[in-house]
């Protein structure tokens, strides 16, 4: 199942391709089967996988990994339209520069380094761990150099105020007024 879950990331990237060349409407759903794939392939390995820590240890894992998982969805699916993100290939559209977006560039990249971190802790190896989570950053390396730029207008602009995964504190400040101004 480790290679189901490498599987998935060609998927992202082959999503990635149609968002930049619009290879057509069949190539729109590579996402989310690569999304289903790693989620099959990851808990999968947890059930089957050797927990790494007490029972404590993984009840204090599973805590965190549900609060950065609700980060990464959050980040992936509730910061901008769906529709516009993972439904519309070739569509130019504006970057998103607000809430977690400005905490740094990738923040679904980040979230799913902790997620991997707890999930180690679960039961998955840390073979696994450690390679979907490289992975993810060469996936968010490639969007960031290739893909973004291509379809995010403003995104040139973006890229040199915003770090790109590891938050300064300008990026932090940001964020947090960004979800002050909406309470």
């Amino acid at each position: 199942m480790f290679w189901v879950g490498i599987i998935a990331f060609a998927l992202f990237v082959l999503s990635d391709l149609n968002d930049m060349l619009d290879f057509g409407k069949a190539f729109k759903i590579s996402f989310w089967i690569g999304s289903a794939l790693l989620l099959i392939s990851v808990i999968y390995q947890c059930l089957n996988g050797s927990v790494h820590t007490s029972v404590t240890g993984v009840v204090f894992a599973a805590v965190f990994a549900v609060v950065f998982l609700i980060l990464m969805l959050y980040s992936l699916f509730g910061s901008f339209s769906v529709e516009e993100g993972y439904l519309s290939p070739g569509t130019k559209r504006s970057v998103y520069t607000k809430k977690m977006y400005a905490l740094c560039r990738h923040p679904g990249v980040l979230w799913f380094a902790f997620l991997m971190a707890c999930l180690y802790f679960m039961g998955l190896s840390l073979t696994a761990a450690v390679t979907y989570t490289v992975l993810n950053i060469a996936l968010a390396a490639f969007e960031d150099i290739v893909v973004f730029p291509a379809i995010l207008s403003g995104y040139e602009e973006y890229r040199h105020r915003t770090r790109f995964l590891i938050p300064d504190i300008g990026g932090i400040r940001a964020c947090i007024n960004d979800f002050k101004g909406k309470m």
